[in-house]
């Protein structure tokens, strides 16, 4: 699933979600959150004093939440955004193309870049979404093939190679296949 903004109301409707009872699991499939956000919410509710099966959530509760979760609501950078940006120029420099080269570098390679030699350790998710904002990565098109809109049985593909021998149902002889 991509990165998308929530807000305070989504947070409060898992919230209610799962006071209900419903599994983490449930609650992920009706509301479009992974399970790996669901769980941040209901770790961030308890260092709050909120438990599942208590109290009802309030709008105050999911509000705390939403800031701690997302502190930067104002548009200035956030914590790892302020770490990446004195390396802009450097992690611009990796994506380059070369001369000759159709691409720089790949960002997992820039990511280890980064922590070996700037002592920069931040999530890749992080860095792709930096790279993607102020650096111009994924800005060219990339390539892609298209599928044959067709009915059932009116395209064949054939993929060659070696299956190995297989003997031969009428001569029993060993045959490449």
């Amino acid at each position: 699933m991509a990165y998308r903004e929530v807000d305070m109301w989504e947070i409060l409707n898992v919230l209610r979600r799962l006071g209900r009872g419903e599994s983490q699991a449930t609650v992920a499939r009706h509301t479009e959150h992974c399970r790996k956000t669901i769980r941040r919410y209901v770790t961030t509710a308890a260092e709050l004093g909120w438990s599942p099966g208590g109290e009802e959530p309030t709008e105050e509760l999911a509000a705390t939440i939403y800031r701690r979760l997302r502190p930067s609501g104002d548009g200035s950078p956030g914590e790892v955004e302020q770490r990446l940006l004195p390396h802009r120029e450097q992690i611009r420099e990796w994506l380059k193309a070369p001369p000759g080269k159709k691409r720089g570098l790949q960002l997992t390679k820039v990511h280890g870049l980064l922590r070996r030699r700037s002592g920069v350790d931040v999530p890749y998710s992080s860095l792709h979404r930096f790279a993607i904002k102020h650096c111009g990565f994924r800005e060219r098109r990339r390539v892609t093939l298209r599928r044959a809109e067709c009915d059932p049985g009116e395209l064949a593909e054939v993929d060659f190679g070696k299956l190995g021998l297989i003997p031969h149902p009428e001569t029993d002889r060993r045959r490449t296949a």
